[in-house]
């Protein structure tokens, strides 16, 4: 029982350590990022005004909905946390908390490509070539990839 109690106390802060020390700073910069991005590509993109006005309501519906998940998930942290470094921590509840972070994590990424398809089926044949193009280069496996940069300039 000792045992177990300081497994979880590490884990726990080991989890928070991890969690709180770099990660907003390189969120931050990640959002900047594709901040920065999202407008290279609305400019190559050259949307009419309908276009524009379509694909602004379409991004703020998509940031409505993942502001909420992005609380829930931030809420559930914070009860994993809870639990952790509770006197009694309980293990199904822990199990619990982890399962339902993943499931708003996949949420979140199924809502991207959601919002990935519509955008697409606003735009003519010639501006989903190259809205294909910008695609490739925000989520692609090169190095022009926005999170695998940060990540090497982070660790140099």
């Amino acid at each position: 029982m000792w045992f177990k109690r300081i497994a979880v106390f590490f884990i726990a802060l080991a989890t928070g350590v991890s969690l709180s020390s770099s990660q907003p700073m390189m969120k931050e910069r990640m959002m900047k990022e594709r901040r920065e991005h999202r407008r290279e590509m609305m400019e190559d993109l050259q949307l009419n005004n309908e276009q524009q006005a379509q694909m602004q309501k379409l991004h703020l519906q998509l940031e409505k909905k993942q502001a909420g998940i992005e609380s829930e998930i931030k809420l559930r942290r914070l009860d994993l946390k809870e639990e952790l470094i509770g006197a009694n921590p309980d293990q199904a509840k822990i199990e619990k908390n982890i399962k339902a972070i993943n499931d708003l994590q996949l949420q979140m990424k199924l809502t991207m490509v959601d919002h990935v398809f519509k955008a697409k089926a606003m735009l003519t044949p010639e501006q989903q070539k190259k809205f294909k193009q910008h695609l490739l280069r925000l989520g692609g496996d090169g190095p022009e990839r926005p999170q695998r940069r940060m990540m090497r300039e982070h660790h140099q």
